[in-house]
This record gives structure tokens, C-alpha cells and sequence, in this order.
């Protein structure tokens, strides 16, 4: 499965020293674009949402929590400030983290873009804030996530 597979090419992919390095924003890109097309796989009477709105939202939340990391960094290197992104899964310390750094740059940024960006990230805050909601049925503890 993880080895080089010459006779179907188009299957492989290049990684590591064969393609890399790759950033968060790559990273970020291709869950981004992997919950697209999971979305896009989901309509239709044969998909039942029921099962692929965990890995959609998974996905998604990925994509987001990469993405903000990719920002500080970038915006750090930008500013020359030493900011970091905290390697948590938590997505509310480091979006905060994020618009200090977007102030910082003073760049032209649509106040109504960060806005939306916030709102997403309360959303997921509420449902999801540790990253554990839909990538596991139940908690560590065995309580179901979910439930209500």
C-alpha cells in the first residue's frame, strides 16, 4: 500500500523527498479540497450523509486548525515576531494568536472575512474543541459523542 506501484503510475503519489517539502498550506489545501469532494461524493440517493458527515467534518476541522497554524507562521515570518502556533488542537488560542499577527501586518484585511473565519471557529469550538467529536464515536471515557 505505501510502496511505489509502476505499473498503475497514476496511483502514486509523491511525498516526502519525492515531492515535498510540503507546508501547512499544502497540507491545509488538500484537506480543504478532500472535504469538497467528499461533499461533492455525498449528494445522491446512494450516499447516506448520516456516515459521511464524520470524515466531512473531520476534514474540515483539519483544514481549518492547519490553516490557522500556516498563517502564524507565515504572518510571524512576515512581522519578524517570534509567534508560534501552540501544537494543540485547540483552534481558539490560535486563531487569537492569528488576528494579533493579521493586526501586526497591517495589512488591508476584509474585517468581514475575519469575522466569518471567527464565526467558524466558534462553531467548531462549541461541537468540537479538542478534536476527538467525529473522528470517534465515544470518548476515552465511553460516552457517545454527539448524543443530543
Amino acid at each position: 500500500m505505501f510502496r511505489p506501484d509502476f505499473d498503475r503510475i497514476d496511483f502514486n503519489a509523491c511525498v516526502g523527498d519525492n515531492g515535498g517539502p510540503y507546508d501547512l498550506y499544502d497540507y491545509a489545501y488538500g484537506y480543504f479540497d478532500a472535504t469538497r469532494l467528499l461533499l461533492k461524493s455525498s449528494a445522491g440517493p446512494a450516499r447516506s450523509m448520516s456516515y459521511l458527515i464524520y470524515p466531512i467534518c473531520l476534514n474540515f476541522r483539519h483544514a481549518v486548525e492547519l490553516f490557522i497554524k500556516y498563517l502564524i507562521s507565515d504572518l510571524a515570518k512576515l512581522t519578524r515576531s517570534n509567534a508560534k502556533f501552540r501544537a494543540v488542537h485547540s483552534l481558539e488560542a490560535n486563531w487569537s494568536t492569528a488576528m494579533n499577527l493579521i493586526k501586526a501586518t497591517k495589512l488591508d484585511v476584509d474585517p468581514e472575512e475575519v469575522k466569518f473565519i471567527t464565526s467558524i471557529v466558534t462553531d467548531i469550538m462549541e461541537v468540537d474543541p479538542n478534536g476527538n467529536i467525529f473522528r470517534y464515536p465515544e470518548s476515552i471515557k465511553g460516552d457517545q459523542h454527539l448524543k443530543d
